[in-house]
């Protein structure tokens, strides 16, 4: 495993991703936070302009493009490192979504795509899971190269129930130990003024009941 690299990015075979995705199909709690979570995804999108060209970084399953091409999205590039999890969102989505969908294999922090080659970059479910703020600046670069305007990502916060009950059941728990980062709205917004992101807004999963944020980032100009 390399330095930036998490411990769970490789981990999932085809036949794990399958499972993964068979997962999320079954349980009608995972339907149902999917639906919600879509709905927090479109309000972020609408304020992002609905942008045209987007990457959806990390793609997994492919849960987003339906939401992202009702959102206006023409043009989709797709990545994961997992190439199962390709296959997997390839043989799940509809024909009519495939064809506004390109796969690639990718890290955050080594996309292999040119400069400002996408409108914005679409990332959910990966920063919550990072502690390390080297390492998420370094993920900040890599969007600010390739993306020519916005970077839609979600995030897990401290002024959640869920963040709460963390503390009140088990407060010697290490978050990072089981790869969760929950983050104050003001470390967020000084992390992301030093590097070279300027807030058009957010929208909550559910507000104060569950940590998920997404925040609408503008790239400045000359940031990369």
């Amino acid at each position: 495993m390399t330095s930036h690299e998490l411990p769970f990015e490789s981990k999932y075979t085809y036949e794990q991703a399958k499972s993964y995705y068979r997962k999320h199909q079954l349980q009608w709690r995972k339907r149902l936070a999917t639906a919600i979570e879509s709905m927090m995804a479109r309000r972020a999108l609408r304020i992002a302009g609905h942008p045209k060209t987007v990457l959806d970084l990390p793609c997994g399953f492919g849960r987003f493009w339906p939401t992202l091409i009702a959102a206006g999205t023409d043009k989709i590039i797709a990545a994961d490192k997992s190439a199962g999890m390709l296959q997997v969102a390839q043989e799940s989505n509809l024909p009519a979504v495939l064809t506004r969908v390109t796969c690639i294999p990718s890290t955050a922090t080594e996309i292999d795509l040119p400069d400002k080659s996408v409108d914005s970059i679409f990332c959910m479910r990966l920063l919550h899971h990072i502690s390390d703020k080297e390492y998420r600046f370094a993920i900040y670069r890599a969007f600010q190269r390739v993306a020519k305007d916005t970077v839609v990502a979600s995030f897990w916060m401290k002024n959640s129930l869920r963040h709460k009950r963390r503390g009140t059941l088990d407060p010697t728990v290490d978050l990072r130990q089981v790869n969760r980062h929950f983050f104050s709205h003001e470390e967020l917004q000084a992390e992301f003024i030093a590097a070279g992101f300027d807030i058009l807004g957010h929208t909550d999963m559910l507000p104060y009941f569950s940590p998920w944020r997404t925040y609408v980032l503008k790239i400045k100009s000359g940031s990369s």
